[in-house]
């Protein structure tokens, strides 16, 4: 198993209740099995959704630091206590 810490900058934080949670997933794991983990919490899927539809800018993902495109979730592994951020670009708020 492989546990991903998530964290989320606004408005995200805000429909979660957290900053940040944890989400344990099979190993090997990518970005896409995360956010099907995050669409778990309470708020999550529809505040993450109404960015991803174009109702807004959409969130830019950050794996340990590095800038991923969202076409890249599907694609990008990650590992046991890797970082998961998730911020709109105009957002910010993660520390």
């Amino acid at each position: 198993m492989a546990t991903v810490r998530v964290k989320m900058g606004e408005p995200l934080w805000r429909a979660v209740g957290e900053r940040e949670v944890s989400v344990t997933c099979p190993d090997p794991a990518t970005i896409a099995d995360v956010l099907v983990r995050l669409a778990e919490q309470p708020g999550f899927q529809a505040a993450y959704e109404a960015h991803a539809t174009g109702q807004g800018p959409e969130y830019v993902l950050f794996l340990n630091d590095e800038a991923l495109p969202s076409t890249a979730a599907a694609i990008t592994s990650c590992a046991d206590g890797d970082t998961l951020r998730i911020i709109l670009p105009i957002a910010g708020g993660l520390d």
